[in-house]
């Protein structure tokens, strides 16, 4: 499997920019609730496909993706 780790700071505050909570975050992604929070403060890391989600949905550009998670 093929994971990113990185506590992701930049994440979160994009997240809170947006107007985005943690529970709809992992509503969206389709991410547990308990599993989005440990991968946003980087105790377990985001796949590609769920970096994939997130860009999907925050509407992210590859330059900001990676970014955020690179």
């Amino acid at each position: 499997m093929n994971t990113i780790s990185k506590p992701n700071r930049k994440l979160k505050a994009l997240r809170v920019e947006l107007g985005y909570n943690q529970t709809e975050m992992s509503e969206k992604t389709g991410i547990s609730f308990s599993s989005y929070i440990r991968k946003e403060n980087g105790f377990t890391s985001f796949t590609i496909e769920e970096v994939k989600k997130i860009k999907e949905e925050l509407h992210l550009s590859d330059e900001q993706t990676s970014t955020i998670f690179f």
